[in-house]
């Protein structure tokens, strides 16, 4: 897992396997270390789907950072033809309707997206 902290609040992000895809998750810690409430924010209606740009390709390596008092999270995802692009998303920091901007490019970060990349950093 990969902790944040926006607005004296813990997220976390990981991978997981929908059954179908590995998926970025996130979560956020909206109660105390006493009284936890972790609660899913990739979306209004959490479903089996996370944060991939394209929910039927594998995403892994998720990293969170805070700048200027937002969320961002970096992945690497599988793209067209197998080759692995980094993404990113900025989270709108609104728990309770929360939505996500992506910031890279639609064919990734990548120099040249026909060349695999991986292990994005944002710190």
């Amino acid at each position: 897992m990969f902790p944040a902290v926006l607005s004296s609040k813990l997220y976390l992000t990981w991978t997981e396997n929908n059954g179908s895809a590995k998926q970025i998750r996130v979560r956020v810690n909206t109660g105390t270390l006493a009284s936890e409430n972790w609660t899913f924010v990739e979306k209004a209606v959490p479903d089996a789907n996370g944060l991939n740009v394209n929910t039927a390709n594998n995403a892994e390596e998720p990293r969170a950072f805070v700048f200027n008092s937002l969320l961002y999270v970096a992945w690497r995802e599988d793209d067209v033809g197998g080759v692995d692009v980094i993404r990113v998303k900025e989270y709108n920091g609104n728990d309770g309707a929360p939505a996500w901007t992506t910031r890279s490019p639609g064919a990734g970060l990548n120099l040249n997206t026909a060349n695999i990349a991986s292990r994005p950093s944002l710190g």
